[in-house]
Order: C-alpha cells, then sequence, then structure tokens
C-alpha cells in the first residue's frame, strides 16, 4: 500500500490532456554530464547529482539496445526509466529521487537506461508505454521482469528494484541455474 499511496501523492503524466496535474515538490538543483561527455563515453551519461551535504552517481545509457548489451557483458539486469521531458513527475524523480545515495546504491547493480518516449517511440509501442515515468526492471534479453508506472520516492524506488532483483534471483532457480 505505501507504493500505491506513493504514486497517488507523485502522480504520472498518462495523460497530457486529462488535467491531472502533481503536486508541487521542492526543486534541488542538479549537474548534467555534456553531450560531449556522452559521446566519450559511447553513449553513457555520467551524471552527479547533488543534494545538499550528498553526492550520488549513476551512469545512464540512452538507448536500450547498448543498455541491453552492457547487461550481457556485465551478467546484470536493466533498470529502464521511460521518461517525457514535459512530465513533472519525471522531472522530480531527476531532481529529487535519482540524486539521492540510497537509489543510485540500488541502482549500481544494475545497468541503468533512460529512454526518452518522444524520441524513442518505437521503444515505448514495443513495451506498451501508456504514461510516463514508466519504470521497468528487465533482464538482458529485454524480457520484462516487474514495471511501475507512476513517479516514485527514493524509499519506494529501492523496494521496487529490491523486489524485482528477488522476483529474477527466484526464476533464475538455484545458483542460477534457471531451474
Amino acid at each position: 500500500m505505501p507504493v500505491l499511496a506513493t504514486m497517488v501523492a507523485l502522480g504520472s503524466c498518462a495523460d497530457r490532456e486529462g488535467g491531472k496535474t502533481p503536486p508541487r515538490q521542492r526543486v534541488v538543483p542538479t549537474e548534467r554530464a555534456s553531450p560531449d561527455e556522452a559521446d566519450r563515453t559511447g553513449g553513457e551519461q555520467t551524471a552527479s547529482s547533488r543534494v545538499p551535504g550528498q553526492a550520488a552517481t549513476i551512469t545512464w545509457h540512452h538507448d536500450l539496445p547498448s543498455g541491453l548489451q552492457a547487461a550481457k557483458e556485465q551478467a546484470r539486469l536493466v533498470f529502464v526509466d521511460f521518461f517525457a521531458t514535459w512530465c513533472p513527475p519525471c522531472k522530480m524523480m531527476n531532481q529529487q529521487v535519482f540524486p539521492q545515495p540510497s537509489v543510485a546504491e540500488a541502482l549500481r547493480q544494475l545497468v541503468a537506461v533512460k529512454i526518452d518516449v518522444d524520441k524513442h517511440k518505437a521503444e515505448a509501442v514495443k513495451y506498451q508505454i501508456q504514461g510516463v515515468p514508466t519504470l521497468m526492471v528487465m533482464d538482458a534479453s529485454g524480457q520484462i521482469i516487474s514495471k511501475n508506472v507512476g513517479a516514485l520516492s527514493a524509499a519506494g524506488l529501492g523496494r521496487f528494484v529490491a523486489r524485482a532483483v528477488e522476483r529474477a534471483s527466484e526464476k533464475a532457480g538455484p545458483a542460477g541455474t534457471g531451474e
């Protein structure tokens, strides 16, 4: 129930014209990596976002194929944030949730991917994205393990990732045998 309450409080952009507006959120300034840095890292972009007295870093891929390839090479799961630049809850997550050290720690065990649904429409259609933000954890082949539509708090995101990792471990069977 706390996740549902968080989703209701933070909202999602399921319908631009639907009149849904999330509550006002306190904005924490962030630093963004330059496009040149993304070019130097082969499509990856490292953004160090700062919360007063704390710093957290998440390395983001900005296309799903490179994220899935990295996950295969590293034997990791994939965390995908389907977002839109016009979406207030997406902006809130970028400014207040992803900069949190607990979130960076939770995502450190996964390959992180950010997909702008307006630029990557085919992927949005393939994964049936009907509202943003949509957060998913997938295996390296692109199979969805867990999905959440709507913004989450840092604690909610940590629980979401932990449950998905647990679900993937159960699916893999003893010692990752798949049995």
